[in-house]
């Protein structure tokens, strides 16, 4: 699994250039590629022309992952309840999920992805090992 850190540019279109100027090692944006045309940056947005379409519905997640796009969910974390729609998210093909949460607090976001080997293991649990019988050897050492 690669991590790549994606900007969200939050200054004025005056002071994009040298914001972007500023930047190093960094290759995506979650940026209108509008604003960005012609700069060496890859874009994750709503939009068509960007290199990633951010969803943010399943439907649409669904319909982009058909017609073989590159696409992410955004999803704002509000509550426990969001968690289950961003598992959804990653099931269903997701390449980037977006997550925005203002209070880290609310659940541990590195749980997001395991959630639903979670699930899939609670659903189908390993059966018991059988008793072992008869004389079995046990081994001490000493230091």
């Amino acid at each position: 699994m690669s991590k790549e850190l994606v900007i969200k540019p939050t200054v004025s279109k005056s002071e994009l250039d040298d914001f972007l100027s500023s930047l190093k090692g960094v290759t995506f944006l979650n940026i209108d590629p509008k604003l960005v045309s012609g700069k060496h940056f890859k874009t994750i947005f709503e939009s068509e022309e960007a290199d990633v379409l951010i969803c943010k519905t399943i439907d649409d997640l669904k319909k982009a992952e058909l017609s073989g796009r590159v696409s992410g969910y955004f999803k704002k974390v509000l509550s426990n309840d969001d968690i289950t729609e961003i598992a959804q998210a990653a099931e269903s093909g997701s390449d980037i999920v977006v997550v925005e949460a203002f209070d880290w607090k609310i659940i541990p976001l590195e749980n997001i992805p395991i959630r639903s080997f979670i699930e899939h293991y609670q659903q189908n649990p390993e059966p018991e090992p059988a008793p072992k019988r008869g004389i079995q050897r046990l081994n001490i050492l000493w230091s």
